[in-house]
């Protein structure tokens, strides 16, 4: 069974989803965060973001590790 995401990975996958349904092309190591997220995300949809959402680049730097 998938583990739950953490809502800082949430809220990276969400940010990500919305910049690309605004046109923004993400980088290759941008699209593998939002891959390797989106494969333990148990949703049928993302959701938009959160305003409140935590914004620093902590998730991102460590999926990519």
């Amino acid at each position: 069974m998938a583990e739950n995401l953490t809502p800082e990975e949430d809220a990276v996958l969400r940010r990500l989803h919305w910049f690309e349904q605004f046109g923004a092309e993400l980088s290759p190591a941008r699209q593998f965060v939002k891959a390797s997220i989106r494969e333990r995300d148990k949703r049928t949809d993302i959701r938009e973001p959160d305003e409140a959402a935590p914004v620093d680049g902590a998730v991102e730097d460590q999926v990519l590790v």
